[in-house]
């Protein structure tokens, strides 16, 4: 089954700018679909393609899963995503109340690809300071690893980005108090090496910033 469908809005009031998951407006959608049943228990569809541009400025260009919705999950098995400059695999499995403020569910996450601050951009206007994304540079980013949990402990186990010529950062441990900031923890195993990682004094307030030269320069760092 194929449909072209130009505009599908899901919306409540109070836009927020950027990327609102409150406020969806896919354009131009086309997708394929088979497989598509539905009964009391679950709704599940084989997406053997989808693209469309949100919004937002979110350009998805090609997107395949396995979709599954039950009473109490969310399930993307065997996902594929492909934006102008971002290719991903994953598989996601998530509580419909893992962002729940009180005893929220899980959220499993494994990744496999790469992407680029550009193609993120939509996502992070708003949640990310300008000059961040400004000085971040624009380079493929290599990403694979895994996330489980939710809110309150969420752990990541073999997270891996790799920038060429700036770093490669391997992460293991466990952030908890992401919905409190004011009780954010976290336990982190860090290694990788730095290579040309300069960018990094536009990220610093400028009353530091004067203060530091960072040389470009192989550096290997474990914690």
């Amino acid at each position: 089954m194929v449909d072209n469908l130009p505009t599908i809005r899901l919306f409540v009031p109070h836009v927020l700018h950027g990327f609102d998951p409150a406020h969806i407006a896919l354009n131009n959608l086309n997708i394929g679909i088979d497989s598509l049943s539905y009964d009391s228990i679950a709704t599940s569809a084989n997406v053997r393609t989808a693209n469309f541009t949100e919004r937002s400025g979110l350009v998805v260009n090609d997107l395949r899963t396995q979709f599954r919705l039950d009473k109490a999950n969310l399930y993307l098995q065997s996902l594929y995503l492909r934006l102008p400059k971002t290719e991903l695999k994953a598989n996601i499995t998530m509580a419909l109340n893992a962002f729940s403020a009180y005893n929220p569910g899980q959220l499993a996450v494994s990744l496999n690809g790469f992407t680029t601050l550009n193609d993120l951009q939509p996502l992070l206007y708003g949640r990310v300071p300008s000059r961040f994304l400004h000085s971040i540079p624009a380079e493929r980013i290599n990403i694979t690893g895994f996330l489980r949990g939710n809110t309150l402990p969420f752990t990541l186990q073999k997270l891996c980005f790799r920038m060429p010529k700036h770093m490669v950062l391997n992460v293991d441990g466990r952030i908890s108090g992401l919905q409190t900031p004011e009780n954010l923890s976290a336990n982190l195993a860090l290694r990788g090496s730095l290579q040309d990682v300069r960018f990094v004094k536009q990220l610093l307030p400028k009353s530091v910033n004067s203060t530091i030269k960072i040389p470009a320069v192989l550096i290997s760092m474990q914690k």
